[in-house]
């Protein structure tokens, strides 16, 4: 993880010029990488879009039929299991293993048994249902969507995802997103500070110091950025001190003497 606390914290405190731009391993001159995390974000959107679809889809109604087949499967194997216990209390019966015990006992207070239902009365039950979606529909249709997402994954490894997007780990694998992705680092850092200064503000707290940042700021939505006050006056670059200047002011050459 790209640890930029502090960098930030330099430029919001106000003292000097923090110059942070560099340790973000991103592109400040021109800011070509805007459009592909611009991309990147798109591509995710969908992907979480995809994902709700499909738990929508997993949570579609029990087609009727195949529910009446479960719960007949597991009535009879509800009295099945009731039929073993009965088995089970005679023989323990003849092998005095139950005590003085009569059948009516331990029958009554330890077996309840299933309901006996005629095929009419389960037709009562399901008759009124909808229909619902069979599980093979649901499957088909999970696998159609998960398909797309794993085209759009596809999609940003292979066209948005240069290596030096990326914090490493010591093994060489990449950290996972967002935390190791530079643009969002960058971009979630750069929308901390517009929030606190006044103006259309880069990174560092000057106000845009070229036209591909200015492009980036409006691209990446910082105009519509939430300001929290008090509000900075964008920072102002000290003024250049021209060395050869000072020094030909300052020394003064007397005319020789005859």
């Amino acid at each position: 993880m790209l640890d930029t606390f502090d960098a930030v914290k330099s430029v919001l405190g106000g003292g000097g010029s923090p110059q942070i731009k560099g340790i973000y391993g991103v592109d400040t001159q021109k800011y070509d990488w805007v459009e592909s995390y611009l991309r990147d974000i798109k591509i995710r959107e969908e992907i979480k879009r995809l994902q709700g679809e499909k738990s929508q889809i997993e949570a579609s109604p029990i087609h009727k039929e195949e529910l009446r087949k479960s719960f007949e499967e597991t009535l009879a194997q509800a009295r099945e299991a009731w039929a073993g216990q009965i088995r089970e209390i005679i023989v323990n019966k003849q092998r005095r293993f139950l005590g003085a015990s009569d059948f009516v006992t331990i029958l009554t207070a330890k077996l309840k048994q299933p309901p006996i239902l005629s095929s009419k009365e389960i037709d009562s039950f399901f008759s009124p249902l909808p229909d619902g979606v069979r599980q093979s529909e649901i499957e088909k249709s999970v696998q159609g969507v998960e398909d797309q997402i794993k085209q759009l994954r596809d999609k940003i490894e292979k066209e948005l995802s240069p290596q030096w997007r990326w914090v490493h780990f010591d093994s060489g694998q990449p950290m996972h997103y967002p935390g190791g992705c530079r643009w969002t680092t960058f971009v979630q850092d750069w929308r901390k500070v517009v929030s606190r200064f006044q103006g259309n503000v880069n990174i560092e707290g000057f106000l845009c110091e070229s036209e591909e940042e200015k492009v980036a700021f409006f691209a990446l939505g910082l105009d519509k950025v939430r300001k929290v006050t008090p509000l900075r006056e964008p920072r102002v670059h000290p003024p250049i001190y021209d060395v050869h200047v000072a020094y030909n002011e300052s020394v003064h050459i007397s005319p020789l003497k005859d």
